[in-house]
């Protein structure tokens, strides 16, 4: 077999890959998305020769809104779901406008978990905030008392259309790559596929410096972002956020959930992660993209 024979077979494969990920949360991908999120080389002539070589062998095939699936995947495209994802968006939107109004907060963003699920009226919104830094638990404990005045703060009695406080990132920066995912795709997509309500450049620029993100989309067409650094001079604010994220640290320390195998936890100045049934739902997700991937020969 030739290097350029191999080449075009393992780019293939990466598609399907995609393809078959994707269909774990009934999503299907567009040329460009194709192009986009794929964590190899490639142009969009070749993508399209791609796509239309495994069509033909019958792996993937084309939507009726010009996206492309695999076999085994169950896409949703009826008109209620439609209905049910724009209310959900709105009710995003709502939020997030409210949320923008503290002066630390610099992106809101609906995290993948909620984009993927907005056909489930159910649905709990979970926001990634990014703040200013230093400003994380001042942050949190505002929207704390806030949405657990109005009772949309998810907790042991609020189940449902509830909104999740548990990722904050700062405008200085972060590593992703160690906060989610069970494999390559997962890591980069769970980042990629969430969706900005605000902040926009601000999320973009934090994605484009994290090394692991940038490398894996290497035809991704990443923003202009420049630029921006955001500097705090009140010592007496910086004085309030340390003091609760000690009290954080204690408070996390106090709750069983966070002590299982299956949590995910970080807390620290510049990052606050509380995601108790983390690992339990990137295994399942895992499991079900293994199972579908299995079924394309």
């Amino acid at each position: 077999m030739s290097k350029a024979t191999e080449t075009d077979r393992k780019a293939r494969e990466t598609i399907v890959d995609l393809l078959a990920y994707c269909a774990v949360f009934s999503l299907s991908l567009n040329e460009d998305q194709i192009l986009w999120y794929l964590p190899v080389k490639a142009s969009m002539v070749g993508v399209k020769t791609h796509i239309a070589v495994l069509i033909k062998r019958g792996k993937i095939y084309r939507l009726p809104d010009k996206t492309y699936g695999v076999k085994k995947g169950i896409y949703n495209r009826s008109k209620a779901s439609q209905e049910i994802i724009a209310t959900n968006l709105k009710r995003a939107l709502r939020f997030s406008r409210l949320f923008r109004l503290l002066p630390f907060v610099k992106a809101v963003v609906l995290s993948s978990d909620s984009v993927l699920q907005l056909d489930n009226p159910d649905v709990n919104l979970q926001y990634i905030f990014v703040t200013l830094p230093g400003r994380i638990y001042i942050t949190k404990g505002v929207l704390y008392y806030f949405l657990g005045g109005i009772g949309k703060r998810r907790n042991s009695k609020n189940q449902h259309k509830s909104v999740y406080l548990n990722m904050f990132y700062t405008t200085s920066g972060v590593r992703f790559s160690d906060k989610m995912g069970a494999c390559s795709i997962d890591q980069v997509l769970w980042f990629i596929l969430a969706q900005p309500l605000y902040g926009e450049k601000v999320w973009f620029s934090l994605l484009q410096k994290d090394t692991l993100v940038y490398a894996s989309l290497p035809n991704y067409p990443w923003r202009h972002t420049g630029t921006q650094i955001y500097t705090t001079m009140s010592r007496y604010i910086d004085k309030l956020d340390n003091q609760g994220y000690r009290r954080h640290l204690r408070h996390v320390a106090d709750q069983p959930e966070f002590h299982g195998t299956q949590a995910l936890l970080r807390v620290r100045p510049d990052t606050l992660i509380a995601r108790p049934n983390h690992k339990s739902q990137i295994k399942t997700s895992e499991l079900y993209y293994k199972e579908i991937r299995s079924q394309i020969k």
